[in-house]
């Protein structure tokens, strides 16, 4: 038997900030942004496209029946719906990734004027009052923005909970839409090139 125990060290992860695990999903995020914005763009383009093959807007010239027009138009609103739905999800990334930035611009505002106030010896009493209030008003402002994003979160955590199925599927198959018509968009082009 022997006598000689034996100790392990095992080392536990040590638990990382929240601002830690933010930082490093900044970058996914931006990424993810600018790749929503491009396939909301290919697919404004690809429905102007398609649109453009279907109804051959350049010969109404020759005349054409306000029903047919409208008609037209619906159809290029209905084939434009995914692209808008991307281009709302990017900026609401781009939202995202923005309101960090600004609860600091708007924290160092309402620093700087508190220092001013604070340092300026000779500055007369009604100067010393006007900063005082210029730097309420600037942590009032700081206040509401962390409001606003504290609400925007626990929104956006309601929102979440109550996606039902429907329209969790809804949005995904808006998203898939995009692709889909990007690719008949193709299809399109392609024949309209063969024949």
């Amino acid at each position: 038997m022997d006598s000689a125990q034996s100790t392990e060290i095992v080392e536990q992860p040590v638990a990382e900030s929240p601002e830690t695990r933010l930082q490093r999903l900044v970058p996914v995020v931006r990424s993810l942004a600018g790749k929503v914005k491009t396939l909301s763009v290919a697919s404004a383009g690809s429905a102007l496209v398609l649109w453009w093959i279907w109804f051959d807007p350049h010969l109404w010239l020759g005349g054409v029946s306000g029903q047919w027009a409208a008609i037209s138009v619906v159809v290029l609103l209905a084939l434009l719906i995914p692209a808008a739905a991307a281009f709302v999800g990017y900026r609401t990334l781009q939202e995202i990734l923005n309101l960090p930035g600004k609860l600091k611009e708007s924290l160092a505002e309402t620093q700087g004027q508190a220092k001013e106030v604070a340092t300026s010896g000779e500055i007369s009493k009604r100067g010393r009052l006007l900063g005082f209030f210029k730097t309420i008003w600037s942590a009032r402002s700081l206040i509401i923005d962390s409001q606003g994003a504290w609400g925007k979160a626990i929104a956006a955590v309601r929102l979440a909970r109550l996606a039902s199925l429907p329209f969790v599927l809804g949005l995904l198959v808006t998203f898939a839409l995009n692709f889909v018509l990007i690719a008949v968009t193709v299809v399109a082009v392609g024949f309209s090139v063969v024949f």
